[in-house]
């Protein structure tokens, strides 16, 4: 009979023991393997230095990236605060893009003064070189042009075969986007980005406008200025002082409080005291924005007014002769006469205006040399007279020139009552301007007309003078770049007792002066970053060139066209005078300054750029933050190898102190 082993209940509660401690050794040796095996997979993820972009997830690599970084260096970007100009400020930012260039990375620069342009001709693939052309750029005194730096921004990138497209701007947005249509990014890859601008007024006054007041010009004769400060600062400046320059000289000075946020103009008198071009300059006290401290503005007083009077015979141009001796005597003009019957070999550039009276009629042909030479600058006066032939000067007078169109007369040529005498008189046109005190003008010894013809005036002629009926007694029409007036009345006692009365003398010479001096002011104000262009009679004028307001000499290769030399000079970077030379002497002058408008652009917000360009492709970087940070962020999305190495860390503590345990519970202590 088979013995039945029955264990002792220690010995049972043993073996029970046992089976317990071998499954706990085996748990705790398969954790151990697992957490070793999650603590190797935590380093090798944090050594792949893996990333989180959005809904995707990178890892390691990085595709290749063409770069636009858009420089403002307008005129606002020259604000100085902490000791440093705005766009030493965003320069600085920009080098710090520069730094993340990677081999394969190319980077164009465009700069956002007007007008916008691209620094480099093609994309530059070494970080050293980006930098230098980074560097290289200078503070310009034009306006914001960043529709056009985006724009050549956008065409930079669309010829590039890169995966990732970035633009960075990098500007204080003090500008206008006026067709948002036309700037596209090339692809869903394409990111802006954008710098959040902290506001940070500064204390600033600028000249916003340097006006002369005059357009008659002579020599030691008053002209008037009036010069525009304004406080584009946060508080009151008072008793702050303005000066004026005249060919360099310091001529007056004046002081001016203004509030904040307003204008306030300052008043001088100038008396030029030589011929020649009469160079202004108003100035300001240096502040944080120094090139909005000066004004420029210009006029021309010639040295000798040529005028060719022409007339039926010499009994036509008597009176006007006469109105004209104390001008011709005291050196200032030059007078040379003709009869009407010439008028088909005269050279009317020769002189500087012609003065029409009494003749007869205009050629066909004499009336286009004319047309030709008041549009290139040149001036015309016509009076009326018995031998006009009213036809003959609708067609190739009034019509022409766009005047409007002589109708019918009115009284008797010789003897008979006086019908009309003058009526309303533009004091504020610059032949009247400073004649009449206010309402003076109704008590001049007016003459009193026996005939006279009826003109109906074009919408864009000017009437300067009426008769009392409200007809009109003189006209006037600008004709490109010339200048025509037309009296609705004869130079001689025919019709009038005109020439007797103390108004005719001055009316005809202020006339004269008018028509002559108008091409002593420039044709247009000019900012800086616009073109400047003239063009100039001369069949014998070699080595053009231009001297900048640095002093600078640039050689200009002119252009011929219609027999006149049409000069250009392409792109004024600075504030100043700019003076045309050739053949060693002035031909012409132009004065160009900031535009103040740039001043009161308001910053463009950052939802202007989502709604152009979408919301996804829009990053809007934070001032404050170190632009390398951000942008790693952004371009390979937030970086997880921190996160994965301490994980890995934590699961290297837990496994030693896992391993511990199970040695000390495997431990054999002896008896």
């Amino acid at each position: 009979k088979k013995l039945k082993r029955i264990p002792f209940s220690s010995l049972k509660f043993l073996q029970a023991m046992q089976k317990e401690k071998i499954r706990q050794v085996r748990i705790k040796q398969l954790l151990l393997l697992l957490l070793r095996t999650l603590i190797i997979f935590l380093l090798i993820a944090a050594f792949l230095r893996p990333t989180l972009k959005t809904s995707d997830f990178a890892v390691g690599q990085r595709a290749r990236t063409s770069m636009v970084i858009v420089v403002d260096n307008s005129l606002s970007m020259a604000i100085t605060r902490r000791g440093q100009s705005k766009l030493t400020e965003h320069r600085q930012r920009a080098q710090e893009v520069l730094q993340l260039q990677q081999p394969g990375d190319d980077v164009s620069l465009v700069t956002a003064a007007y007008p916008a342009r691209q620094v480099n001709e093609s994309p530059l693939y070494n970080a050293e070189n980006a930098s230098s052309a980074l560097e290289s750029i200078e503070q310009r005194a034009s306006s914001t042009d960043l529709q056009g730096a985006l724009e050549i921004a956008a065409s930079a990138l669309a010829a590039s075969r890169n995966l990732n497209k970035e633009i960075y701007v990098f500007s204080d947005l003090q500008a206008e986007l006026p067709n948002a249509t036309a700037l596209e990014l090339s692809g869903q890859s394409t990111r802006l980005f954008v710098q959040n601008e902290q506001a940070d007024p500064q204390r600033n006054l600028s000249l916003s406008s340097l006006r002369i007041d005059n357009q008659i010009f002579e020599l030691r004769k008053p002209v008037e200025l009036s010069v525009e400060v304004k406080n584009n600062g946060p508080i009151d400046e008072n008793g702050k002082m303005v000066y004026l320059l005249l060919n360099g000289s310091r001529v007056a000075q004046g002081q001016v409080d203004v509030p904040a946020g307003e204008s306030r103009s300052v008043l001088f008198r100038v008396v030029p005291d030589k011929p020649g071009y009469q160079l202004l300059t108003a100035e300001l006290e240096n502040d944080a924005l120094s090139l909005d401290n000066r004004a420029y503005s210009l006029f021309y007083i010639q040295e000798r007014t040529d005028v060719l009077l022409v007339g039926g015979d010499a009994d036509d141009r008597l009176y006007l002769r006469l109105a004209l001796q104390e001008s011709i005597a005291e050196g200032g003009m030059q007078l040379e006469e003709m009869d009407a019957a010439q008028l088909s070999r005269v050279k009317f550039q020769a002189y500087d205006l012609v003065v029409f009276c009494n003749v007869p009629s205009l050629s066909p042909e004499v009336g286009q040399r004319l047309q030709n030479y008041l549009e290139n600058g040149g001036g015309a006066v016509s009076f009326l007279g018995n031998a006009v032939d009213l036809r003959n000067y609708n067609e190739q007078l009034f019509e022409r020139f766009g005047l409007g169109q002589l109708g019918e007369s009115v009284g008797s040529q010789q003897g008979g009552q006086a019908i009309l005498r003058l009526g309303t008189v533009n004091n504020n046109h610059p032949i009247f301007q400073g004649v009449f005190e206010q309402g003076e003008s109704e008590k001049i010894d007016s003459p009193e007309f026996r005939f006279a013809v009826v003109a109906r005036p074009a919408a864009d002629a000017e009437v300067v003078m009426r008769y009392s009926n409200e007809a009109p007694f003189l006209l006037e029409k600008r004709v490109k770049d010339g200048l025509l007036l037309a009296y609705l009345a004869s130079a001689d006692a025919e019709w009038s007792d005109l020439p007797f009365k103390g108004i005719f003398a001055p009316l005809v010479n202020r006339s004269i002066r008018y028509v002559a001096g108008q091409g002593g002011m420039p044709g247009r104000e000019i900012f800086a970053g616009q073109p400047a262009q003239v063009s100039l009679a001369g069949e014998n004028l070699q080595q053009f060139s231009v001297v900048t307001p640095d002093q600078s000499v640039q050689q200009i290769r002119p252009n011929i066209v219609n027999g006149r030399f049409a000069v250009s000079v392409d792109e004024t970077r600075q504030t100043g005078f700019y003076t045309l030379m050739a053949d060693g002497k002035v031909q012409y002058v132009w004065a160009v300054n900031f535009d103040a408008a740039e001043l009161d652009t308001p910053p463009l917000p950052n939802e202007t750029f989502r709604e152009i360009y979408g919301e996804n492709n829009v990053v809007v970087l934070d001032a404050e933050t170190p632009m390398q940070a951000a942008l790693q962020s952004w371009r390979y999305g937030s970086e997880l190898w921190q996160f994965f190495l301490v994980l890995a860390l934590i699961g290297l503590l837990a496994e030693m102190l896992l391993f511990r345990a199970k040695k000390e519970s495997t431990s054999v202590k002896p008896s």
